[in-house]
């Protein structure tokens, strides 16, 4: 997927008047320019500055008083004073809009999930999204606690995801279209590593193709008619409804799916033995370390649990990959302070890990489109989200010679629901495939959890779907127009034969239906 207009700069006065916030002179200043004889590359880099703008529309919300009246239920004592202090500390996200400062429609998520500091004053009993994620914590350690008593853990796991066109968007779509097909691309697990089994057991539509069990961004693909459903297609928004429909494969404005996979989780102490790894380096008379390492060279058929890669596979996850996994001066300088002198991989990985984890604090994100370089956006902002995170470890292990590459997925575990989340992934011979989660070990490091901060190195719990491998790749069924995540797909995309849809457009809904643990006899 190309996205090298990204590389390129924007005129003067439009950059100046975009961070400005003033987007009717700038869009006014594009359209001029666009008359202009400039190159292709010049044009694509102005059309993703006014998708931009909407973006920042669409996405900052909040003034400062708004933002303090949401926040002040949830924090004893709120100053609005204290507004400045958590954007000075660098929780906030905001943008200027037509000479008004706005902030993020996650503010408040930001502020509550992140402010440790806060300590006491916080009312998380009465924030639902903290309710939530307390049930999270205690399903994923016990799981962790699992994997570490006995070696692994086998979890099936069970949901439904749909999209739907709104109504409105839809009648506006066909005033000007006669008959239109809709498509549907909903992500599906890739059946690789860790997850052995996936089936579909409903589809709304009887018209889809799905990809092959490896792709890198798996989706099951569907197309419908959306001329066939105008007389009806906004009589409901419930998305439930149509795998029950008698005519639901002539609907076109819907789709969903019910699917099953099977993650079978193995434990490996890779932080550990990171660990016994830098000491026998500085002491090669320890034995206890020797004895240590020996033994769990004894159980390399165990280790090895996601596939080794020849010399020629391990060099394309060394690459830079433009725009944003490049190899720029700030982090060249920053991955060799990091790594030093160390030459043994599965040691400067740990390094990197610990830097991150250690250092780049949790901010929930606007939409990537907004960024020209994710991962210098982390190391010059020192925030980021998990996408963010794991595109910083991914380009600093591929700077010092660590291949790496980008997955992500949903997380599931009980009583929570779905939510969207990355993570990454690095190779280390003997032992192949090893994932890393920063931001869970950021998490886990900042709260003194000192057991769950190392597990995330080398190992996943449980409660994920994986659908992508990779980042910033095409489907197997190619979009005909711009995508909304131009990066990867969690929760799946739609368009339509007349044109792009956004997340503005369709009602998204992924349902947790069921998970359990199983024998591992079930694999």
């Amino acid at each position: 997927m190309n996205l090298e207009y990204l590389r390129v700069s924007c005129p003067e006065n439009i950059d100046n008047l975009v961070k400005m916030g003033a987007f009717s002179q700038a869009r006014a200043a594009i359209e001029r320019h666009m008359t202009l004889e400039i190159p292709t590359i010049l044009k694509e880099r102005l059309e993703h500055e006014l998708l931009t703008m909407e973006l920042i529309e669409r996405d900052f919300l909040q003034t400062k008083s708004e933002l303090f009246k949401a926040l002040s239920p949830y924090i004893v004592g709120l100053d609005l004073a204290e507004i400045d202090t958590f954007e000075s500390e660098g929780y906030l996200l905001w943008h200027m809009i037509e000479g008004e400062k706005k902030y993020h429609k996650r503010a408040v998520k930001t502020v509550l999930k992140e402010n440790i500091r806060l300590g006491n004053r916080l009312k998380l009993d009465q924030y639902e999204p903290a309710k939530a994620c307390l049930k999270e914590h205690k399903a994923v350690d016990l799981a962790i606690d699992k994997m570490r008593s006995t070696g692994e853990i086998t979890v099936e796991t069970t949901l439904k995801t749909s999209l739907k066109i709104k109504p409105e968007v839809l009648e506006g779509i066909l005033v000007s279209a006669r008959e239109v097909t809709s498509r549907f691309y909903l992500p599906l697990p890739r059946r690789a590593h860790f997850t052995k089994a996936v089936e579909v057991l409903e589809t709304s539509s009887s018209n889809y193709q799905i990809a092959s069990e490896q792709a890198l961004q798996r989706v099951i693909y569907a197309e419908g008619n959306l001329a066939s459903n105008t007389s009806d297609s906004s009589d409901s928004d419930d998305s439930d409804d149509s795998s029950d429909s008698d005519d639901s494969d002539d609907s076109g404005d819907a789709f969903e799916i019910k699917y099953r996979f099977l993650n079978h989780m193995m434990y490996r102490p890779l932080y550990e033995m990171a660990e016994q790894l830098e000491q026998k380096n500085k002491d090669e008379t320890t034995d206890g370390q020797v004895d240590f390492l020996n033994a769990k060279e004894m159980h390399l058929k165990k280790m090895n649990l996601y596939g080794h890669l020849s010399q020629e596979d391990q060099e394309q996850y060394l690459k830079e990959k433009s725009p944003h996994i490049l190899f720029t001066p700030l982090l060249v300088d920053l991955a060799h302070k990091i790594v030093e002198q160390e030459t043994e991989p599965l040691i400067k990985a740990k390094r990197i890990y610990d830097y991150i984890t250690q250092h780049i604090r949790y901010r929930f994100m606007g939409s990537y489109r907004m960024l020209l370089n994710i991962p210098e956006y982390g190391a010059l902002n020192m925030r980021g989200d998990c996408g963010v995170q794991a595109l910083l470890l991914i380009t600093l292990l591929r700077i010092v010679g660590v291949p790496a590459t980008f997955a992500s997925g949903l997380t599931s575990a009980p009583d929570v629901g779905c939510g969207m989340h990355d993570w990454s992934a690095f190779y280390v011979e003997p032992y192949g495939w090893c994932f890393a989660d920063a931001s869970y070990g950021g998490s886990a490091y900042r709260r003194d959890l000192k057991d769950k901060w190392h597990f995330y190195f080398g190992n996943l719990d449980p409660y994920r779907m994986m659908s992508n491998f990779d980042f910033q790749v095409p489907f197997e069924f190619p979009k005909a127009f711009v995508r909304e995540d131009a990066y990867d797909n969690q929760v799946g995309e739609v368009e339509t034969s007349s044109g792009a849809l956004f997340s503005d457009d369709y009602i998204e809904n992924t349902q947790l239906i069921a998970v359990r643990e199983v024998s591992d006899e079930s694999i």
